[in-house]
């Protein structure tokens, strides 16, 4: 396949990082809205946490999976699991996530959010671990077209990480800056949104870019 058919196959990474963070954007939102329909039945404590973070990052991954599939679907065959593929990693990721830590440190409400450095680490911990599992389920489908398939899964597992660390870092800077009830807070909720979906958008699109491009001796060829 030459060079230029082959990149001609991929997305451009600016339209892979917008769409990708618009399902981070929304996958968030759909999560959070749905986690708080579920709060009444469960109430306070370490299951109602459990099944909320599971819920919110099922929704999260299949936000995410669901925008970068309608990119895929045109250019390569065999992605249709590529939406359930995210939604599982990140539902491992929050449920699994939250669950250890509980199991770590004891339940807290703390541990819900991300206003502190050791919360942010302990989330990314688990993103990276959702992410891991995410990549690993979404390799087959790029199996068949990229040389270096296996590099998929650290690229995923690395990229939600950061995803979580910028997203996480607004939260912490936010806490800092503003006092606690005052609106402009929220702005600094949705900047994280936004880097959070843009920096996972970065990463993989990225990776995905270096994936699929040829080695240097065929490109000099080609």
């Amino acid at each position: 396949m030459g060079r230029a058919r082959q990149q001609a196959m991929w997305p451009s990474r600016l339209r892979w990082t917008l769409l990708t963070s618009a399902g981070w954007f929304t996958g968030f939102f759909g999560g959070f809205v749905m986690a708080g329909a579920f709060e009444p039945m469960l109430g306070k404590g370490p299951l109602q946490s459990v099944a909320g973070y599971s819920l919110l990052g099922l929704c999260l991954g299949a936000g995410v999976g669901l925008m970068q599939w309608l990119i895929l679907r045109k250019r390569i065959a065999g992605t249709g699991s590529w939406v359930l593929a995210g939604a599982i990693g990140m539902c491992v990721a929050g449920g699994a996530g939250y669950g250890v830590a509980v199991l770590i440190f004891g339940y807290s409400e703390g541990l819900e959010d991300l206003g502190s450095g050791a919360a942010v680490m302990g989330w990314m911990l688990a993103a990276a671990f959702g992410g891991t599992v995410a990549g690993l389920l979404q390799r087959g489908a790029l199996s068949r077209h990229l040389r270096r398939p296996d590099w998929w899964v650290p690229a995923s597992a690395v990229g939600w990480a950061l995803s979580i660390a910028a997203f996480g870092s607004m939260g912490v800077l936010g806490t800092r800056l503003v006092a606690e009830g005052d609106p402009v807070g929220a702005g600094w909720f949705f900047a994280g949104l936004i880097a959070g979906g843009l920096v996972l958008g970065v990463v993989t699109g990225a990776a995905l870019a270096w994936l699929s491009s040829p080695p240097a001796g065929e490109a000099r060829q080609t």
